[in-house]
C-alpha cells in the first residue's frame, strides 16, 4: 500500500509541473482571486448553521458545520471561523446526546485557542466556555466551574462572550450546590445580556438564577425568576430556554396537576428544540409528579425510559438523579433485586460526581433499602449520615425518613425531634415544593406527636400563611388535623 501511495504522489508531481495553457492560467488566477474575496466560510454560513440548530435541526447543523470545517483552510487566517464552527457543532452534539463528540470538539477548540491568533484571550475564553458547557452534562461539575471561572477572568472586548461564560459558571455552580455564588454569577450575566438587548441570554440566565434560589429555599424569588425566564425566552423564540423555564416552574407549582401540565409543555419544547438530554430530565421530573400521586409503577416506567436514553448519551449527572429516583420506586414496588443492582450503579456514578446531591443519594438509598428489609438500625445509621451532610434541598426529606425509621424502632422522642425540624424547615421555606411527597413531612410528624401523646399539637403548629402557597399550606393544615382526629 505504501508503494502505491508513493507512486501516486510522483504522478501528481509530474502533472503539477506541466506548463499550463494561457486559458488555464487565467482560470487559476480568477479562482485564487475569488477565494481571496470570498472566504470559504462567511458570516452568512455561520448564521445559517446557527439557525438550523435554533430550529431543532441539529443533524443538519452538524452536517453543515462538518462540511465547512472540511473545506476550510487550516491557517491562522481562518482560526476564529474554525472555532465558531466547532462551537456550533459541539452544542448540537450536546443537544442530540453525543457528548463524547461534543467533548472532542471542545478539546479541539482548546488546542486551537492555544495557537493564538489576533485575539488570543477571546479565543481561549470561547474554548473554555464551550468546555464548561460540555463538562456539565458529563457530571464533571468541579471541572466545569474551573473552566467557566477561567473564561470569565480573561480580558477581551466581547460582552456576549463574558455574559455566556457567566451563564455557564452559574449553571455549574448551582448544579454543584454552590447556590449563593451561582446567584451572583447569574445576576452578572443578566445585567450583561440586558445591556446587549439579548432576551434569550437574559432568559437563560434567569433560569439559572431561579434554580439557585430554589436550592436556597427562596421559593418566591425562584418563582419570580422562573416566570421572567419563561417570558423572555418566549419573546426570543428560544425553545431550549422555554423548556428549561417550564421544567423549573414545576419545582414551585402549588398544584400537582399544574406541575404535570408544565412538565408536558417542557417536554414538547425540548422536542421542538431538539434537545434529547433535556427531554430525559423532564421525563424524570414527570415521574416524580406521578410518584406524588402514588402512581409508582408509572413513575418506574418513565424513569426507566429516561435512564436508557441518558445512559446511551453518557449524561452522567442526569443519569445519577434518575437512578437514585428509580431505586425509591422499585423499593416500594418490591423490586428488590433491581433496586440493589441500581444502587451499585449509583455508587459508581457518585464516586465520579462533583454534585453533592448525587453524593448524598447514596446513604439515602441505602437507608431506604435497609428500612425495606426491616434493618432499622442500619437504616437509622444511613439516614443520620445523610442528615449530617446537610444539603439544603435534601435535609427535610432526610429528617422525615430518619423520623420514620425512629418510629419503626420505637424511639418516639428521637422521631419527634427529627420530624419537628423537618416541619419547621418546610414552614420557614413557605411550603416550597420538594423532591418527595410533601405530605410525608406532616404525616410522620403527626405520627411522632401521637407516639409522644401530643395529639393536639399539629393544629397549633400551623400558622396562617400569607404567601402564594396558601392553598397548599391550608391543605396541609386540614390534612394533618384530620389525620390527628382519625387516629384518636
Amino acid at each position: 500500500m505504501a508503494k502505491k501511495v508513493s507512486n501516486a504522489n510522483k504522478n501528481l508531481k509530474k502533472t503539477a509541473t506541466k506548463p499550463k495553457s494561457k486559458k488555464e492560467a487565467v482560470g487559476v488566477k480568477q479562482t485564487r482571486q475569488a477565494t481571496k474575496s470570498n472566504p470559504p466560510t462567511s458570516i452568512n454560513h455561520l448564521q445559517q448553521i446557527h439557525q438550523l440548530a435554533w430550529t431543532g435541526q441539529h443533524a443538519a447543523a452538524i452536517e453543515a458545520a462538518t462540511g465547512e470545517l472540511t473545506r476550510l483552510p487550516k491557517s491562522q487566517k481562518f482560526l476564529k471561523i474554525r472555532l465558531d464552527l466547532l462551537d456550533l457543532r459541539s452544542e448540537s452534539y450536546i443537544a442530540i446526546g453525543k457528548l463524547d463528540l461534543a467533548m472532542k470538539d471542545a478539546t479541539e477548540m482548546m488546542k486551537l485557542a492555544k495557537a493564538g491568533g489576533t485575539q488570543p484571550a477571546a479565543l481561549k475564553a470561547q474554548a473554555l466556555k464551550r468546555l464548561a458547557f460540555v463538562q456539565i452534562p458529563l457530571g464533571k461539575l468541579n471541572d466545569a466551574i474551573k473552566s467557566a471561572h477561567s473564561a470569565t477572568k480573561l480580558k477581551h472586548n466581547s460582552t456576549q462572550l463574558l455574559a455566556t461564560s457567566l451563564l455557564a459558571l452559574s449553571e455549574a455552580q448551582f448544579r454543584a450546590q454552590q447556590s449563593e455564588v451561582a446567584v451572583q454569577s447569574a445576576q452578572k450575566a443578566i445585567a450583561l445580556f440586558q445591556e446587549l438587548g439579548d432576551p434569550s441570554g437574559a432568559g437563560r440566565a434567569h433560569w439559572a438564577l431561579a434554580v439557585a434560589y430554589y436550592n436556597l429555599g427562596r421559593a418566591e424569588d425562584a418563582r419570580h425568576a422562573t416566570q421572567t425566564a419563561l417570558e423572555l425566552c418566549q419573546q426570543a423564540g428560544d425553545g431550549y430556554g422555554i423548556g428549561n423555564a417550564l421544567n423549573v416552574m414545576t419545582f414551585t407549582d402549588a398544584d400537582i396537576a399544574e406541575g404535570i401540565q408544565h412538565t408536558h409543555q417542557a417536554i414538547q419544547a425540548f422536542e421542538a428544540a431538539g434537545y434529547a438530554e433535556r427531554k430525559g430530565i423532564a421525563l424524570m421530573n414527570l415521574a416524580l409528579s406521578y410518584a406524588n400521586l402514588g402512581l409508582f409503577a408509572q413513575s418506574q416506567r418513565l424513569t426507566s425510559q429516561a435512564i436508557e436514553a441518558l445512559r446511551a448519551m453518557n449524561a452522567k449527572d442526569a443519569l445519577a438523579y434518575a437512578v437514585a429516583n428509580i431505586i425509591g420506586y422499585e423499593s416500594i414496588l418490591g423490586m428488590k433485586a433491581s433496586a440493589c443492582q441500581r444502587l451499585r450503579e449509583l455508587e459508581a456514578l457518585a464516586a465520579d460526581s462533583g454534585d453533592p446531591f448525587i453524593e448524598i443519594a447514596v446513604p439515602q438509598t441505602k437507608g431506604l433499602l435497609a428500612f425495606a428489609e426491616g434493618d432499622l438500625k442500619t437504616a437509622i445509621r444511613f439516614y443520620k449520615s445523610a442528615v449530617k451532610m446537610n444539603i439544603n434541598r435534601s435535609i427535610k426529606s432526610d429528617l422525615t425518613q430518619l423520623g420514620k425509621a425512629y418510629l419503626a424502632a420505637h424511639e418516639p422522642v428521637a422521631a419527634l425531634q427529627a420530624t419537628t425540624k423537618a416541619m419547621r424547615l418546610h414552614q420557614a421555606e413557605k411550603f416550597v415544593n420538594i423532591e418527595f411527597p410533601p405530605q410525608d413531612i406532616w404525616w410522620r410528624h403527626t405520627q411522632a406527636l401521637l407516639a409522644n401523646k401530643k395529639p393536639k399539637k399539629p393544629a397549633k403548629l400551623m400558622t396562617a400563611p400569607t404567601t402564594s402557597y396558601s392553598n397548599r399550606s391550608a391543605t396541609f393544615a386540614m390534612w394533618v388535623c384530620a389525620a390527628t382526629r382519625s387516629t384518636k
